[in-house]
């Protein structure tokens, strides 16, 4: 009997050390989301052994949710997911990498004509016109910012069912980087909206505009 209860309280230290050694306890990750609350205000939810931390806030018409999200591979990822305004946009814009998620056998890149961000970048969604149009020079620009950032080379973006998330490998500890990781995350979005403003016209009448 006591053996047993030798292993469950080993097990339990065991587990607590996993959750604090991978910046999901209260005292490692949790001081940088508690300062991007201050930052940009909204709710911080205390992380645990089971439960990671997490900073929701408004961000003009969307909420915003930052959080550490799944593993991928050896490294813990940290993701952003922001609200978007319509159920139908499909598009997911994936890094280039024998060791990243997609695959040789996945749907076939849709091809953008810009001749670095095709070969740095899997792309695919639906209609392939509606994907040319989203993936602007700015959106492309800022995408390849959140690749490049924290000398981590690598990013996956996909807006689809009404949201935008944005999943980088990496597990930011230090303040600034959570905090630089979602400002990028809320320019790509700016940028991302503004493709749906193209085409609108203005009166000349000042009130009507």
């Amino acid at each position: 009997m006591e053996c047993f209860v030798a292993l469950v309280i080993f097990g339990f230290i065991a587990v607590l050390a996993s959750g604090v050694g991978l910046g999901l306890g209260p005292q490692s990750t949790g001081r940088a989301y508690q300062a991007l609350t201050r930052r940009f205000g909204g709710t911080y939810q205390r992380g645990r052994v089971f439960r990671r931390p997490t900073v929701r806030f408004r961000y003009g018409p969307t909420w915003v949710t930052i959080s550490p999200g799944p593993k991928r591979g050896q490294t813990r990822t940290t993701q952003a997911l922001l609200q978007w305004p319509d159920g139908w946009t499909d598009v997911r814009i994936e890094t280039t990498d024998p060791f990243h998620r997609n695959s040789s056998n996945a749907a076939k890149s849709i091809s953008l004509g810009d001749e670095d961000f095709d070969r740095r970048y899997h792309v695919t969604g639906q209609p392939a016109s509606s994907v040319r149009k989203l993936l602007s020079d700015g959106v492309r620009w800022q995408i390849n910012k959140l690749c490049q950032f924290f000398d981590c080379p690598f990013i996956d973006v996909s807006i689809r069912s009404g949201r935008m998330l944005v999943e980088k490998p990496a597990l930011f500890r230090r303040n600034q980087d959570l905090e630089q990781f979602t400002q990028l995350c809320l320019e790509l979005f700016d940028q991302a909206m503004l493709t749906r403003s193209e085409g609108i016209e203005f009166t000349d009448n000042s009130d009507e505009a």
